[in-house]
């Protein structure tokens, strides 16, 4: 048993993707596996290791994924934003299982930020949720600033109330006849939901660092649309149901203190 455990010890050591750290002198290969054999097959914590007791940053991850898989590092940025087109059909829960995230069409075709590029390639899901398009160019990032950006696409959730899209979701109701929607009143709980609604709006403009939030409460069958001023440019945030257009103005009016 002596004889096999040294032998364990001393056998050739397994390439990891992360050994690009070592490469860089962000990280001795010592302190690298001690990392791997503390966390396993555990990327996410492996790197949370990496970056809380050895001081290894987001990008320096990054940069040794990149040389691993042979794509290049795609950084967390605070300029992606939600659109329909991309993000409509897609929820947050799926994506963060499946590891990838759809950024924004390229001349090179549709951005792909991925955890695992060549497990998001080989499974062609990405060429399912997107049949349109014809290129696709697979970056890889860092766990933690895959979960920046899909807090920045989707909304930060917590305890208060879940992100935009579940609370849009549950503020969801028949439809009604046209003509109705202007009269709509909601009801007490459906008024908490929008109280909320407006709250998160607020803080995740602050959060993006915006300089502005627009709500258009729109006309006749038109969504509200709310659009925010991030660095100059004022971009589409997110839409909510026209039903609720009164009942949004009414609740900007009482924060604002406007008797109008």
């Amino acid at each position: 048993m002596a004889t096999t455990a040294s032998t364990k010890k001393t056998g050739p050591r397994s390439p990891s993707k992360y050994d690009g750290l070592v490469h860089a002198g962000a990280i001795g290969m010592t302190e690298l596996q001690a990392c791997i054999d503390k966390r396993g097959d555990k990327d996410g914590t492996i790197e949370q290791l990496l970056i809380d007791q050895y001081k290894v940053t987001p990008a320096q991850i990054g940069q040794a994924l990149g040389l691993f898989y042979g794509v290049p590092y795609e950084p967390f940025s605070k300029a992606r934003f939600n659109t329909d087109k991309l993000h409509g059909a897609l929820k947050r829960d799926f994506l963060s299982e499946q590891g990838w995230i759809p950024l924004e069409e390229t001349f090179d075709g549709l951005l792909v930020m991925c955890l695992d590029p060549e497990q998001v390639r080989s499974t062609y899901v990405v060429q399912h949720m997107f049949p349109r398009e014809t290129q696709f160019k697979y970056v890889v990032t860092s766990h933690q600033e895959f979960n920046e950006t899909l807090d920045l696409i989707f909304g930060v959730a917590d305890a208060s109330g879940g992100n935009l899209d579940e609370l849009l979701a549950n503020m969801s109701r028949p439809m009604v006849e046209e003509g109705e929607d202007d009269n709509y009143i909601p009801n007490a709980t459906s008024e908490n939901e929008v109280v909320r609604f407006v709250n998160k709006v607020i803080l995740e403009a602050y959060h993006k660092k915006a300089s502005d939030i627009h709500i258009e409460p729109g006309l006749g069958k038109a969504n509200v649309g709310v659009r925010l001023r991030i660095d100059g440019s004022l971009i589409p945030y997110i839409d909510a149901p026209r039903h609720l257009r009164q009942a949004i103005v009414a609740r900007i009016k009482i924060m604002s203190d406007l008797d109008i």
